[in-house]
């Protein structure tokens, strides 16, 4: 239980205290309001509505706004800073299915530019990437050219990354000039070479004399080893291929994995190469696999939920707003979505959290990670429980219906013996031709945490006004919410002010937020928010001291009687849309306005006579009772005393703040210029 201040006198005179219940029809939390009538307390309805709280989709697959933020991502750059942005993307339009309006021949002139001279492998790589999208006029013979150069490094080569360079133009010149010799006669002595790079736990080297290893490596020489197979003469000895097989399984071995089943790689070494995030190190890890599965017989043994936890990865960043992110994860989701190994396919729901009150469906979609149709499946709700009972099941094998306008499939609706909470949904997808268990990766049963919302009734409320001394009740009033009485209270600045509440459920049950706020605002618009204690039966909070809002000074520094009256008392619940959105702008003005002070008072401390004064022996009340004042107020200053201004020490800028306030606010400075 929170204690701290509110408006008691300091004179033996009745409060002026006024409280009205209302309704909210607008939010998820509730409050008291106080409109400002005196003498007495009103108190009006009976039950509060929780509204559906949109939070974030349960997965996701790439959607229309991945489009629109690829436009605006890729195509505001009159011209791309080189062949590799460019590429990057051409190939986000390409695979998003986005048609653009510009020409590109500024681009296609840079490509034959690069193609016709001796540029380095790397631009030469990428001139052949934007060519095989863009279809340039290049001549037959720049592209033989290429291939006797290309050829030839393959051999020469002393860096992974050269033959990466040499071994992909080869392919891409093969898939854009038929007519082109790009066969390679001693693919075994290339073959063996590059294996000759990699390490026992599927890490490879980027150099043949350099022990250092990276698993970003391991995805370019496997992408390299994809090529030489499709350039080979002749088959390559399949227990050859077997040993990279094994060196993919190996290398899944020390695949990371989040609580949520998405599984990624990262570089756990800082070498003399370039580091690379998560992003960048499994997007090249899944381009090496996908393309080795391709152009490989039999298939890659690893187990489907890795393969559906990379496309969570990739999924599970949402939209990023770095162009190069942006390429990896779209150009990733796109080899999965065609890969040999097995298909992901990701169940999604557009809404996680349902309310009683609106009987809303509990909706499901099925898509591939870009979101193409999936193939004929039925969606299973295996088993449903409250986090607070596992054990105990309130849906038992349940199979949704399908909506084939939609494309949803459809809980109807929520059982009856479903309460306000949260809950985990058990789903199961269940293909229905055999054979596609074999190309598609459902991942088992499936666990979503699901919020329920519903109406919240507020009963046996209740204001007591407590002895100051013993603690004991002199006063206590019952209020009916039902109806609309009126009760009178006063309350000296000895006596104590008691308020509390229940809150229960549509089913009768205790409802326990996280945190309970208490706000009371007075008609000077100065604002004071408690957190309320729960005793495990109730909400209540004690108000117990008059929080200085409006007083006039005497000379002897005793404060005289509060003027003015509550405006506002609120009681909002922890985590709900209204409240906390209004907390967090408070918290940001905080923030705002404590860097303000700081770049006011430059870190200088005020010398004062009275540095015991009255002032800071209430703050270090406050911080006792754990209240805290938020907001501000406007009065004229109508006295001055000399007290020291607080130095901030510590993490808790909030009191700090407070107790600056106060200080100046004693000392009747107004102005910034003042202050400072």
């Amino acid at each position: 239980m929170f204690s701290s201040g509110v408006c008691m006198s300091n004179e033996s005179r009745p409060l002026p205290l006024d409280l009205e219940v209302a309704t909210l029809s607008y939010s998820d939390s509730f409050f008291i309001a106080a409109p400002g009538m005196a003498t007495h307390v009103t108190l009006s309805a009976a039950a509060f509505l929780l509204l559906l709280l949109l939070l974030l989709p349960f997965s996701f697959s790439i959607s229309h706004s991945h489009r629109s933020a690829a436009i605006n991502l890729f195509a505001p750059a009159p011209a791309p800073a080189s062949l590799q942005d460019a590429y990057e993307a051409l190939r986000v339009f390409e695979i998003l299915g986005i048609e653009e309006k510009k020409t590109h021949e500024d681009t296609c002139q840079s490509v034959l530019q690069n193609l016709a001279s001796s540029s380095s492998l790397g631009d030469l790589f990428y001139a052949l990437k934007v060519n095989g999208v863009l279809k340039c006029s290049v001549d037959g013979k720049v592209f033989k050219d290429i291939a006797t150069r290309l050829k030839t490094t393959v051999h020469v080569s002393t860096t992974l990354l050269d033959i990466y360079y040499s071994v992909g133009g080869l392919v891409l010149v093969k898939d854009q000039d038929s007519n082109v010799d790009v066969v390679l006669a001693d693919v075994d002595g290339v073959f063996q070479s590059i294996k000759a790079l990699s390490q026992r736990d599927g890490r490879w080297c980027h150099i043949f004399d350099n022990p250092e290893s990276s698993i970003y490596a391991a995805g370019l020489a496997l992408e390299s080893l994809a090529g030489l197979i499709s350039l080979a003469s002749s088959e390559i000895d399949q227990s050859k291929v077997n040993i990279v097989k094994n060196d993919i399984v190996k290398l899944f071995d020390g695949i990371e994995k989040y609580d949520d089943g998405s599984f990624y790689f990262d570089e756990k070494f800082v070498g003399g190469h370039e580091q690379h995030d998560p992003l960048s190190t499994t997007s090249s890890v899944v381009r090496g696999v996908t393309a080795f599965a391709a152009v490989t017989s039999g298939k890659i043994d690893l187990p489907e939920d890795k393969i559906l936890g990379l496309a969570k990865f990739f999924l599970g960043i949402g939209i990023p707003e770095d162009a190069k992110d942006f390429f990896n994860q779209v150009q990733s989701l796109a080899f999965l979505e065609s890969n040999r190994i097995s298909i992901p396919l990701i169940l999604s729901l557009p809404e996680t959290v349902y309310s009683l009150t609106k009987k809303g469906q509990l909706k499901v979609k099925v898509n591939t990670a870009l979101g193409s149709a999936a193939p004929p499946l039925t969606v299973k709700l295996v088993r449903a429980f409250s986090t607070g009972a596992k054990n105990s099941a309130i849906i038992d094998s349940k199979e949704l219906r399908y909506d084939q306008e939609s494309g949803f499939h459809v809980l109807d609706a929520f059982l009856k013996n479903v309460d306000v909470g949260t809950y985990v949904f058990i789903f199961e997808i269940v293909l229905h031709d055999s054979g596609s268990e074999k190309v598609y990766a459902t991942g088992g049963q499936i666990h979503v945490p699901i919020s329920v919302t519903g109406i919240i009734e507020v009963g046996n409320v209740e204001i007591t006004v407590l002895d100051g001394d013993l603690g004991s009740s002199e006063t206590k009033k019952k209020l009916d919410l039902a109806g609309n009485d009126a009760v009178s209270l006063s309350a000296n600045h000895l006596q104590k002010l008691r308020f509390s509440f229940q809150l229960a459920t549509p089913l009768g049950h205790a409802f326990k937020p996280h945190q309970a706020f208490f706000k009371l605002r007075h008609e000077t618009k100065v604002e004071h928010i408690f957190v309320v204690g729960n005793s495990g039966k109730k909400f209540e909070i004690i108000l117990t001291r008059c929080e200085r809002i409006n007083m006039e000074g005497r000379v002897d520094g005793r404060f005289n009687v509060m003027e003015g009256r509550l405006e506002t008392v609120e009681i909002a619940v922890d985590g709900i849309k209204v409240e906390t959105g209004a907390l967090h702008q408070d918290t940001v003005a905080i923030r705002q306005e404590l860097k303000e002070i700081m770049r006011m008072l430059g870190g200088r401390r005020h010398q004062t006579e009275d540095s015991q004064s009255s002032v800071n022996a209430n703050v270090q009340q406050d911080e006792n009772e754990g209240g805290r004042r938020i907001g501000k107020h406007e009065h004229p200053p109508n006295w001055r005393k000399r007290v020291e201004l607080p130095t901030f020490e510590g993490p808790d800028p909030l009191n700090w703040i407070n107790r600056a306030d106060r200080f100046f606010d004693l000392q009747g400075v107004e102005e910034d210029d003042e202050k400072l």
